[in-house]
C-alpha cells in the first residue's frame, strides 16, 4: 500500500499538470519507501534531490501557465510554491548534515501540503483554465 494514494479528486483535467502531480506523488512514495526500508543514505539523498528538482520544474511550469492565462491567483500560488521548496531544501540540508533519517512528521508534511495545495489552489486554477476554453 502506498503512503500517498493518487485519486481522481486530485485531477485538474489539465493533462500536463496532472501528470506532474502524479510524478510528485510517486516521488513522495519512493521517499517514504526508502525511509521505511532503511535504504542507504545515498538513495534517500538522491530521491530528496530529485524531489527538489522536479518540484521546482513543476512549479515553474504551473506558474508559466498562470502567467500565459493571466491567472489572478498567481501571487498566492507563487508564495506557497516558494515556501514548499524552502521546506524541502531545509529537509535536504538537514539530511546532508548527517540527520539521515526522515521522520514521519516530515513525510506527513509533504503529503498533506501537496494534497491541500492540489485540492484547494490548484483546483481553482483548473476551474479557471477550464472556463477559458
Amino acid at each position: 500500500m502506498a503512503f500517498y494514494d493518487w485519486n481522481d479528486k486530485l485531477l485538474l483535467n489539465q493533462s500536463s499538470i496532472d501528470n506532474q502531480h502524479k510524478k510528485l506523488v510517486n516521488l513522495i512514495n519512493e521517499l517514504y519507501d526508502a525511509m521505511g526500508t532503511g535504504t542507504a543514505k545515498d538513495k534517500m539523498g538522491k530521491i530528496l534531490n530529485e524531489l527538489i528538482s522536479y518540484t521546482k520544474t513543476h512549479f515553474a511550469d504551473e506558474e508559466k501557465t498562470m502567467e500565459l492565462n493571466n491567472y489572478p491567483g498567481i501571487g498566492v500560488q507563487k508564495a506557497q510554491h516558494k515556501a514548499f521548496v524552502e521546506k524541502i531544501e531545509d529537509t535536504y540540508a538537514e539530511f546532508q548534515k548527517g540527520n539521515n533519517y526522515l521522520s514521519v512528521a516530515v513525510m506527513n508534511f509533504l503529503k498533506d501540503w501537496l494534497n491541500k495545495h492540489i485540492m484547494d489552489l490548484d483546483q481553482q486554477l483548473g476551474a479557471f483554465l477550464a472556463a477559458k476554453k
